[in-house]
């Protein structure tokens, strides 16, 4: 994370209505700027009640507005809006579904005072839901109805639930025939908020044109003013559901990105009236997103300061205050001292004490972040779902490539996550404190992580939410209730004389440990496994250290499932650097062709070659260790950049490093 030296503080709004001068201007913005350091410093009480007197006498109507507004989130009174969401109790059962149509009836069947969690039943998403949640039961149903849902039927469910509560908290903008689209419905029916059908204006990777986006916006404002959501003292939430691209080309400078989720919450790119965050992936991972959202809430945090030996410059973004203001509600490890290694953050994550909630301070690149030393996607956590606050740049540039910082989190059971979609400097993020001071209040996470109006960096810019933008923290879990399934469920029960994939199922979905026999029989019949199930097997096969079943798992199969690809990828990287550590040349030459494939980063894959190749000169086969290095090199130069010819070559050079 690069700094930058914040520019003095401007006025958006320097001259309206009574027409203040400059000077009267300038003195409230220096005002302004003191409460906002008292607040970074953890002097909120104190911030609080400057926030209460600049709202009153501020000359600029605008500023009286953003003091209004923060001095709301500061004590709580901007999660009144959620009253309606927060009086629902949750019925204790879990209902696994088989599809969309299953999906979109079961969340109709939710009541006023009481809903429950619905979850695509599949062996990755739904077992850490329901390991978290812990229902009493848990159901399998399906709707009779076997037609696809359309269009028209979400439209007509969005004018039947166009008024559920008084003064909505934000609206759910969905792209009509994405995947995303009955996750948000769930997240509108939850909340009492509208929807709008948008279509995207471009596919999710290609980069919307200035034109575009400023069309976006203008469609955006229409829906909220048509369902009569807003309002001037308080920010509104806005819901994406869909695969509407992430970026969006910035008028005037070629070339330049920021964040469309970033720019709907803008009026005219100035201040700001709401804040965006989207639902991703499949049908699954949005639907588990959603209802993570809504039904989990964290309890024991792990706050890794990965900038704890870093120069005063980053002392404002340190996480000591941020945990003693969030002890109170949460279990917390906080780690700042010198020992802030890549290791040890996997080594916590990865053990028995899993985390609800991670907030971690670092910097690097889409595939790589530092801590004392360079960590990669594989030392950050999966399997378990969780909250990822991440101070950290481009953690989002690609969060659909599970090779990626945000797409490992994300498709490892990450429901909720701020990241960066390019470089916005260290600035551009709230202050953990800061956002720690608002959020433990009951405001939205979502909202607390946003610049307050009025400084350069609230400006629309880089940083994006993954998940639920009303996602917020109870003082208290809900209460439960006993809840009644939809009619003709069948109740999941674990009968260990059933075949090993329906044993599988059983034990995933009751949170029960899956034995070391049956993780092995599955292995051997991974064939028969469905691409979930083998990324929930490859996964339970690594935690219990069986790391040799899964150097068997065929390669095409592993390829099927991010998560699966995922753990085939640690796997051969752990595995090959041992053998290179121990100077086992011939066992590392025979681990290449599973290396090569899995890792697709080529700088990294580089570099264990080259190892290698050290390894081989010592033992006197360099000659052919640097044939294979040349080989790589001079495949990468030769479009397309397909690896096939390259792992022919290593296949064929497995076979003579096995010769005598």
């Amino acid at each position: 994370m690069r700094m930058f030296t914040l520019l003095p503080i401007i006025a958006v709004t320097c001259l309206a209505a009574g027409r203040p001068t400059r000077a009267e201007v300038d003195a409230d913005l220096r005002a302004y700027a003191g409460l906002l350091r008292q607040i970074d410093t953890g002097q909120v009480d104190r911030a609080m009640a400057g926030l209460e007197a600049l709202a009153r006498s501020a000359d600029n109507p605008a500023l009286r507005n953003t003091a209004t507004i923060l001095h709301r989130q500061l004590t709580g009174r901007s999660a009144d809006r959620l009253s309606a969401f927060r009086q629902r109790k949750f019925a204790d059962v879990v209902v696994l579904v088989p599809d969309e149509r299953s999906l979109f009836e079961a969340i109709q069947l939710w009541e006023k005072d009481a809903i429950f969690p619905v979850l695509i039943d599949d062996a990755w998403f739904a077992p850490m839901f329901i390991a978290s949640y812990q229902p009493k039961r848990v159901v399998r149903w399906r709707s009779k109805d076997r037609g696809a849902v359309t269009p028209k039927q979400i439209a007509h469910w969005g004018l039947r639930h166009k008024t559920t509560v008084d003064n909505p908290p934000g609206m759910v903008i969905i792209e009509p025939d994405s995947p995303q689209r009955i996750a948000g419905v769930a997240l509108a029916a939850a909340y009492g908020q509208p929807i709008a059908l948008v279509d995207s204006p471009a596919p999710l990777k290609s980069p919307l044109t200035a034109q575009q986006a400023k069309l976006m916006c203008s469609q955006v404002l229409f829906h909220l003013t048509q369902n009569n959501v807003g309002g001037f003292d308080y920010w509104i939430a806005l819901t994406l559901a869909g695969d509407y691209p992430y970026r969006y080309k910035v008028p005037a400078k070629q070339g330049y990105l920021s964040a469309l989720d970033d720019l709907l919450g803008h009026h005219e790119g100035e201040l700001r009236y709401g804040v965006c965050g989207r639902l991703t992936g499949d049908t699954t991972m949005a639907n588990y997103q959603a209802m993570a959202s809504l039904f989990l809430t964290p309890r024991r945090a792990l706050m890794f300061d990965g900038y704890a030996t870093r120069g005063a410059n980053f002392r404002p973004w340190a996480l000591r205050t941020p945990a003693q203001l969030l002890r109170p509600r949460f279990d917390i490890t906080l780690v700042n001292d010198s020992n802030t290694t890549p290791d040890r953050f996997a080594e916590l994550t990865r053990g028995p004490r899993r985390y609800d909630m991670i907030w971690l301070n670092t910097s690097g690149m889409v595939d790589h972040f530092d801590l004392s030393g360079r960590a990669f996607p594989e030392h950050l956590p999966i399997g378990h779902a969780a909250a990822v606050h991440m101070i950290h740049s481009y953690s989002l540039q690609s969060p659909w490539d599970v090779n990626t910082v945000g797409g490992r989190l994300l498709h490892g059971g990450a429901y909720w996550h701020l990241g960066s979609m390019h470089e916005p400097y260290l600035t551009a993020f709230v202050t953990p404190t800061a956002a720690a001071a608002r959020a433990k209040r009951g405001t939205p996470v979502a909202f607390a992580v946003r610049q307050p109006p009025h400084l350069p960096d609230s400006k629309p810019w880089k940083l994006m939410v993954v998940g639920d933008p009303l996602w917020s923290w109870r003082d208290k879990p809900a209460e439960r209730v006993a809840g009644t399934p939809p009619e003709g469920a069948e109740l999941v029960v674990y009968d260990a004389e059933a075949p090993p994939i329906d044993r599988l199922r059983a034990a995933l979905a009751l949170g029960r440990a899956v034995e070391v026999e049956l993780l092995e029989t599955l292995a051997a019949q991974a064939d028969q496994l469905t691409a979930d199930q083998l990324a929930r097997v490859a996964y339970l096969l690594q935690r219990q250290g069986r790391s040799d079943l899964i150097a068997g798992l065929d390669a095409d199969l592993v390829k099927a499932h991010p998560i699966a690809l995922a753990v085939a990828r640690d796997h051969a990287i752990e595995r090959f650097d041992a053998q290179i550590e121990a100077g086992q040349h011939l066992e590392a030459t025979r681990s290449l062709p599973r290396l090569v494939r899995f890792l697709t980063n080529t700088a990294r894959l580089e570099y264990r070659l080259k190892r290698w190749v050290g390894v081989m000169n010592s033992v006197g086969q360099g000659p052919r260790a640097r044939r294979m290095l040349t080989a790589l090199r001079d495949h990468e130069k030769t479009p397309p950049r397909s690896r096939t010819a390259l792992i022919n070559a290593l296949k064929i050079e497995q076979g003579n490093a096995q010769a005598p």
